[in-house]
């Protein structure tokens, strides 16, 4: 006499969940939903002709973010793109008619402004950005790292790439490392170096 094969309430194979009649739920994946977010970070603030500057990446560059915070509980930054425009550059009057040079790298562990060139070109990602009438316009795309801080905050940890933080999360992610070179700064028809900023961000976990 061959007995009847039954299974037990439990899950099956793939992760299905079986009930007690041995109907099978399939799981279904949590839903993702990018989106795509821009702000025009103003002009370069450069007062030298060579000097270094940070940005930093998190939802207070981003407007209106209480509106997504509302409706998602978990974020994640996949990439951000930095762009530089040069809407104006004038004749220096020792260099003769210069347009600068960006060195930018993103930013792995420390949130700091470069003292000196050499603390972008330490970076293996560093590049370097020419400026001249044929190339007015450069930009630079990558995954940032979340910025966290352990026991009483005074520690930075770095997490890996796509990590996962609540949309209330208030600190930032690793950003942009910059120097500039030959950066006119004269107060009659300076350089100027418009910025945006563009992430492609994705949540989960509406509410």
């Amino acid at each position: 006499m061959v007995k009847a094969r039954t299974r037990r309430n439990g899950t099956g194979r793939r992760g299905r969940s079986l009930t007690s009649e041995g109907a099978v739920i399939t799981r279904q994946p949590t839903p993702i939903f990018p989106i795509r977010r821009a702000v025009h970070s103003g002009p370069l603030g450069i007062a030298v002709a060579d000097q270094g500057t940070f940005f930093s990446v998190g939802p207070s560059n981003f407007g209106s973010w209480s509106e997504l915070s509302a409706i998602f509980d978990l974020y994640r930054i996949k990439s951000v793109t930095y762009t530089f425009d040069v809407t104006r550059c004038a004749q220096p009057a020792t260099t003769g008619n210069v347009f600068p040079t960006l060195l930018v790298t993103p930013d792995l562990n420390d949130s700091t402004v470069p003292a000196t060139i050499n603390d972008v070109l330490d970076y293996n990602t560093h590049r370097k950005m020419i400026f001249d009438e044929a190339h007015r316009s450069h930009s630079i795309t990558f995954q940032p790292k979340l910025q966290l801080t352990s026991g009483g905050g005074t520690n930075t940890v770095l997490a890996s790439n796509g990590a996962w933080a609540r949309t209330t999360f208030a600190d930032n992610w690793f950003g942009l490392k910059l120097w500039a070179r030959n950066y006119n700064t004269t107060s009659f028809n300076n350089t100027v170096i418009d910025v945006y900023v563009t992430a492609d961000i994705e949540f989960k976990v509406a509410r």
